[in-house]
Parts: C-alpha cells; structure tokens; sequence
C-alpha cells in the first residue's frame, strides 16, 4: 500500500489530507512505501507485463515481440521461461492446505523443497522433500539457488538466509503464523488483500497478493455428491470442529441420511472423540490422507468453522468439485467472496457467525434443505489454477531483479 484511497468528493479528500498530516507513522509508512514500489509503474515494466499477458492468452506471438524489440529495444520480454534456480522451504512435512499448495509450487517452479525443523510425517505429506535441520546444512544447500520461497519458517532458518544475502519471498499464510522478522525476505506475498493489509499495519512492509493454486487436474466435479458432512482438515481447536459437533447435535435428526466425517490429524482428536460421545453423535474420525482428491467425493457438504484462518485450501479444492462450503465469517471467507462477486461470479461460501454453533446449525441447515449449490469450479479453474500463481510468482521474482 502507498496510498489512500478516497471518494471522489471534497469531504473524503480533506478527510484523508488531515488524517496524514496527523498520523506521523502512517505519513511515513507510506512515503517508505512509494519510493520502494514506484519503480513497478514504469513504462518499460507495463509494456513487458502487457506483452506477458497477451502472450500467456495466445493473442500474440514470441515472434511478434521478438520483432517489436529489434524496432523499439526498450521491451525484455518476459514469458514463462525461468532460468532461475527456485528453492522452497517449509517448516512441516506434514498434510494440510498448506503442504497441498507447496506441491503445486515444486512442480510449477521446478522447485525442490526442504524441511526445516519441523515434524516429518512422510506417510501423508503430499510433496516429496529432504531436510536441513541445522543452520550450517541450511546454508551449504541454499548455496546452490538464486531465489528462496518460504513458508513459515523457524527463527534460525531466518538467519541462515539473512546472512545468505539470497532473493527470498516470504509466503504468509495466517495473523498467527506472521510473527517471523520481516527484515529477512526482500518481497512479501500473501493470499488475501486482508493480509496484505494486517502485515502493512504490523510491520509497515508491503505484500503482494497472490492466488491460491489448486490442483484442477485432480479436483472435478462429480454426478453425484457424497453422503457426509464434514472437513479435510487438522485435529486442533482453531479449526472449530467442537463447534460443528454442536450445532450437528442441533440438527442431526432433520437429516437422517447424511453422516459426519473428517480427515486430519492433531493433538486434540481425543476431545473432539469424547464430544461427539457425549452429544451422543456417530462421527467417524479419519486419519489424515495423501489423496484428499478422493476422501472430498465424501461430501455433500464441506464444514470450515475455524476460529482463525486465512483463506484454507480445502475450502478452494471443495469449491473446485461444486461441493457447497459452509464456513465462518472470518476475514479470508468474507474477503473471498467479494473478491469473486467483483470478478462477476458469485458469493460461493456459505457464511456463518464465528464460534456460534446455532448459527452454524441453521446455514447448513439451509444449505442441505435447499440444495442450494453454485458452479464454483468455472471460478476456481479460472483465477486459482497452478500455472497462474506460479507465473505470478515469477514476475514478482523479476521485479525483485530490477
């Protein structure tokens, strides 16, 4: 962010004008902001985005801007070539929307990944990966790359990549998870507008926004829905499933057809087990699985009702196979779907009110009464398909360069 945005009315204006000559911080926030950014509004780097856009669409050929270079020389074409050695790391091998995203990354960026200190659950991480578990292995294996793409990583991996003097692209995936030195990474990059906005607010960097990318190859529509409620998801109290169990005890008796079922893994299945037993509810508790492609043709209803979340995956890849999504109204669920009523499509997540079970009860309610449904997957095929973060990725990587 290097501005504000106003009204086109003389109120607004002034209004903005005396909120920066009051708020010094902001003042300053923002004028470190532009000078840093303003390098991206040049005409040479328009024209080359442009003719990146117009190339990837197939309305004009290599060719064509080959020509228009050897009569003008000031466009660099910049297609989907990368000859830069990426490199991803992640704190956890383990399952989850995260992990999924990772994968899409190593394949779209040709990008190996390496685990950093964190759990190692080979069995259902989706990405294939080698680990570097203290600071002098870290530092010889990023040696051999020019650009590093993080997710949450541990504190001395920061340090390992301070003193590297490496290109890295922080990736910040949750409010709760964005704590990390933010002097490290040269650019910053998040899913959603609204955590884009808190990391400027909190550390005064600003952040790209990048789309999700979900695996459209595995995840299609099917004839005919599933016959379960319930998520792909992480055995913790932050995801809320004590208060799905809730309002399900609420409702179950409206809806003698449909069964409860999730997949994860965490610290907290035992309290979620003995909840249901004690609603007297018949839940069946899976482990997590490497083929969540598969466990969502379960569905005929797909439950977020987390407590924190940024925008998760799942509810992306239940989207891409029209299974209808019934979530909290957290910052990345309302943000998603006015984003997608401005892009022309529609408000695809079923919302309810955050850590309120009989609120939660009566959406889905709803939800499985009406049959109501959308053709999600023509959204989630068109803006959060691999080839479009990872070659966003890759411009924001050019940028860096220049």
């Amino acid at each position: 962010m290097n501005g504000l945005l106003v009204d086109p009315d003389a109120r607004s204006i002034a209004a903005a004008i005396n909120r920066l000559i009051v708020d010094s911080p902001l003042r300053q926030q923002l004028q470190k902001s532009a000078s840093e950014t303003a390098h991206h509004f040049e005409l040479n780097r328009w024209r080359e985005r442009w003719a990146g856009v117009l190339h990837e669409y197939g309305w004009i050929s290599k060719k064509t801007i080959e020509n228009w270079q050897i009569n003008h020389g000031s466009l660099k074409f910049s297609g989907n070539h990368n000859p830069d050695k990426w490199l991803i790391l992640t704190r956890n091998a383990i399952h989850g929307g995260v992990e999924s995203l990772i994968r899409e990354e190593a394949k779209g960026l040709n990008a190996p990944v390496v685990v950093c200190g964190g759990h190692d659950q080979k069995q259902t991480c989706p990405f294939e990966y080698t680990r570097a578990d203290d600071p002098k292995t870290l530092a010889s294996v990023i040696s051999e790359y020019d650009v590093i793409l993080y997710h949450w990583l541990p504190d001395w991996c920061l340090d390992v990549l301070r003193n590297s003097g490496k290109r890295c692209i922080e990736f910040v995936h949750r409010t709760d998870t964005a704590e990390s030195d933010k002097t490290v990474p040269t650019t910053l990059v998040a899913h959603s507008a609204f955590l884009a906005r808190f990391i400027h607010e909190t550390t005064g960097r600003s952040c790209r926004v990048v789309d999700h990318p979900i695996a459209i190859d595995r995840f299609k529509p099917q004839s005919q829905k599933g016959k379960f409620i319930g998520a792909i998801t992480s055995y913790y109290e932050t995801k809320g499933i004590d208060i799905f169990l809730h309002a399900w005890a609420e409702i179950k008796n409206n809806f003698p057809g449909y069964g409860v079922r999730f997949y994860g893994a965490g610290d907290d299945l035992p309290k979620f087990c003995k909840l249901a037993n004690d609603l007297g509810l018949d839940v069946d508790f899976r482990d997590a699985t490497r083929e969540p492609w598969e466990a969502m043709k379960d569905f005929a209803c797909f439950v977020v009702p987390s407590r924190i979340e940024g925008l998760p995956v799942a509810i992306l890849e239940a989207l891409a196979m029209n299974i209808p999504v019934v979530a909290s109204d957290l910052p990345g669920m309302l943000e998603f779907n006015q984003l997608a009523e401005a892009r022309g499509y529609s408000s695809f997540v079923h919302l309810a009110k955050t850590e309120d079970p009989q609120d939660f009860a009566s959406v889905v309610s709803r939800v499985l009464q009406d049959g109501i449904g959308h053709n999600s997957s023509t959204y989630i095929n068109d803006y959060y398909n691999p080839e479009k973060h990872c070659s966003d990725l890759m411009s924001i990587y050019k940028e860096m360069c220049h």
